[in-house]
């Protein structure tokens, strides 16, 4: 008899114990998820990547840093940008620059996309070698990110 109730309390301990492992595992995922995933209050990033990813802007980069972000911020303030817009599948209202190339007709496309809580404007320094280069540019604001809209970072899998 007190063998069936000490694995009867053994059974409540038990189950009890593999709830508040889910329950804690549950609420930690979410946290987790959110902290990573979710807008911030009042985000509209401008974080500048630390490293741009073209290996002859690297080497401009760092061969004058100073004089290339000097240049990089007068062309961007001159450069004749618009701002387009597009809904997404889910009512989103996503927003990127449009740079038309420097050469006549030209039919060279880039799409120079930021990395993880940064915007479009991350992405100039990128912009302009391409734009120089004769292509016309395209630079979004990822969902969530800068002027784009969205609760969720999608990581460009939603983009």
């Amino acid at each position: 008899m007190k063998t069936q109730k000490s694995a009867k309390i053994w059974g409540w301990v038990a189950g009890i114990v593999i709830l508040l492992l889910v329950i804690i595992s549950f609420a930690g995922g979410n946290y987790l998820t959110n902290y990573a995933i979710a807008r911030k209050n009042g985000s509209n990033s401008e974080v500048v990547p630390a490293k741009i990813t073209s290996n002859d802007a690297d080497f401009i980069i760092h061969t004058n840093q100073q004089a290339y972000k000097l240049k990089t911020e007068k062309w961007y303030k001159v450069s004749e940008r618009s701002e387009e817009s597009i809904k997404s599948f889910d009512g989103l209202e996503l927003k990127a620059d449009y740079v038309k190339a420097n050469v006549e007709n030209s039919n060279k496309w880039a799409i120079t996309v930021h990395g993880y809580c940064s915007s479009r404007k991350g992405m100039k320094d990128v912009a302009m070698e391409y734009w120089e280069r004769g292509y016309n540019i395209i630079s979004p604001d990822n969902r969530s990110h800068g002027k784009s809209e969205g609760k969720y970072i999608g990581m460009g899998w939603l983009d």
